[in-house]
């Protein structure tokens, strides 16, 4: 069994570099009435969903082999929490001197918009009715809620682990079919659509881990690339006016993606080589992801002070916010890391 899946690294890359885009597209075109290569990228705001689907099924791969050994719940919680929270705090702490900075900006970005409650929530990964200081790590909440449930669940046997999971999906599916308009954030903390994806995720790995699956590569992959191919096509008429149905959509199209690529990958016998850049790029996906927001808002701005809302500079922009995550998760994270020796 290969232990490094190369292919799900690429796509990491992509899908950081999406958030990206995506954000720069929403912000652009919101806040200052530009569009970015005719607003292409407004539906990509699909990216979340793939990450939640791709932790629930890294997590299950990795560390399934260690479900009912003595001990490896907390293990296993300890280093999945201190690899998510080093640069959180520092990334939180920048943002809140900020805000109380005599140059803050009005609105979100000054110290007025702060309250107790956000600021703790923010700190201690604790889902709030607010977004946090990071906007970005509003999805750290239910990595961490997964982590937990998940360490709890490898101090007893799998089926146990795959009761919890189908529960838990019906509970969310259930809620979500007789509350088709409620808001997520005002949705119960642990019936959020989201974490329907990342079950899907820690099912799809149970699959592979228990059956034959071999056969399915090609249906799968093609299922997958179907329903990625359709989406601009239906995502605004068929997915978007219905949360479950967009969230069930995505949650299939990832798990039939992800399970192609593992599947493809373990047939050929070795992993993929990655060129430096490309391994570089989904290595840094996490930092990218958390800092890009401040970095595209404070750039956006100049540029519109600078009258150059075009797709050349809003290029540079993305491209100078994807570089930035890239060094902070060199110069950084990665020093935090080996620091706490994770």
């Amino acid at each position: 069994m290969i232990k490094r899946l190369e292919l799900l690294h690429v796509y990491r890359a992509i899908a950081s570099v999406a958030v990206v885009l995506h954000h720069l597209t929403a912000a652009a075109e919101r806040s200052f009435g530009a569009s970015y290569l005719g607003g292409f990228f407004t539906a990509f705001e699909f990216r979340v969903d793939f990450f939640f689907v791709l932790s629930g099924f890294l997590v299950t791969w990795v560390y399934g082999e260690r479900v009912g050994v003595p001990g490896a719940g907390w293990a296993f919680f300890k280093r999945r929490l201190f690899r998510l929270y080093p640069l959180l705090f520092v990334l939180t702490t920048l943002k809140f001197l900020f805000m109380l900075s005599p140059a803050a900006t009005t609105g979100r970005w000054s110290g007025e918009s702060l309250d107790f409650t956000t600021v703790l929530c923010s700190y201690l990964m604790l889902p709030t009715e607010n977004y946090p200081l990071i906007l970005a790590a509003w999805t750290i909440p239910f990595e961490v809620f997964f982590y937990a449930i998940f360490a709890i669940a490898m101090s007893t046997r799998w089926r146990v682990v795959l009761g919890i999971a189908l529960i838990w999906i019906i509970a969310i599916i259930v809620h979500g079919a007789l509350n088709p308009d409620a808001k997520p954030l005002e949705t119960l903390f642990v019936l959020r659509l989201s974490h329907l994806q990342i079950m899907a995720g820690v099912l799809a790995a149970l699959a592979l881990r228990t059956w034959d699956l071999r056969a399915w590569q090609r249906p799968l992959l093609a299922i997958s690339a179907t329903a990625l191919m359709a989406l601009p096509f239906i995502f605004d008429t068929l997915l978007r006016p219905i949360a479950l149905v967009k969230r069930l959509y995505l949650a299939g199209t990832f798990v039939a993606l992800i399970v192609g690529s593992v599947l493809w990958e373990q047939a050929r016998g070795r992993s993929l080589s990655l060129p430096p850049w490309l391994r570089m790029l989904g290595d840094a996906s996490y930092s990218i992801f958390l800092m890009h927001t401040p970095i595209l808002l404070i750039g956006l701005h100049q540029l519109a002070r600078w009258q150059l809302m075009s797709d050349v500079p809003l290029t540079l922009l993305a491209l100078f916010t994807v570089v930035s995550g890239i060094l902070c998760h060199r110069w950084l994270d990665m020093p935090m890391q080996r620091k706490l020796k994770l």
